[in-house]
């Protein structure tokens, strides 16, 4: 399970604060959110890509704040094993690891305001 957080700085013509969001306010505002995983694999060598997509909005007496947030997970690994816990069990049994390296960016983090 992932979830959403906020953690960082914000520039608005010149005027720079900190921004810390937690789960639950980001549950409390957010309009949509989805996330799936590609993967291809070829014998022990795979790749992956995982995009995330996610839409908060806020209103309040002053504006309406909306944020579309977009993240995109990339990589490839190498698989290692199987090693056979019990022969007498077929292939349900093994064990194998997977070597991971790749990176995380995002795409498109975009805000808009409206004032009363």
């Amino acid at each position: 399970m992932w979830a959403l957080s906020l953690d960082g700085d914000v520039a608005v013509t010149g005027n720079k604060n900190s921004v810390d969001i937690g789960f639950n306010d980001i549950w409390d505002n957010l309009n949509f959110a989805g996330m799936v995983e590609f993967e291809a694999r070829e014998n022990r060598l795979g790749v992956f890509i995982n995009p995330l997509i996610s839409q908060l909005e806020d209103d309040n007496d002053l504006l309406d704040l909306t944020i579309d947030l977009d993240i995109v997970s990339f990589g490839a690994f190498y698989r290692l094993g199987p090693w056979t816990l019990d022969p007498s069990v077929d292939a349900r049994g093994d064990i194998v690891v997977d070597l991971y390296a790749g990176g995380r960016c995002p795409g498109h983090w975009h805000g808009a305001t409206e004032r009363f």
